[in-house]
């Protein structure tokens, strides 16, 4: 469990940098654009479902990582807040070509 912990928080590392450092983002296959800016927003948290095996990442503009800081009540975040979660499923270790473990 110790090993899978680790492979996600390196996946997770690896990923966000690619993220947050996009330049031509195409527009996702429901027909939703991505909000302008994107590519500077920052994370106010991770999770891992093991039901499903998928890694989760909540990212939010800069009005959000206030918030989220701040220590308030979250049922009203201010406005011109924007959160979004990105969804990833995670390998399991013996999906990973090349993988040593003990």
């Amino acid at each position: 469990m110790r090993i899978l912990t680790l492979l996600i928080i390196l996946n997770v590392l690896i990923c966000l940098p690619s993220i947050s450092h996009a330049q031509n983002v195409p527009e996702a296959p429901n027909g939703i654009a991505y909000p302008q800016g994107l590519t500077n927003w920052r994370v106010i948290g991770t999770s891992l479902r093991s039901d499903n095996n998928t890694q989760r990442v909540i990212l939010g503009n800069s009005i959000a990582i206030k918030a989220a800081r701040a220590k308030t009540d979250k049922l009203v975040w201010p406005k011109g807040t924007i959160l979004a979660k990105l969804v990833r499923r995670a390998m399991l270790p013996h999906e990973i070509p090349g993988l040593l473990s003990p």
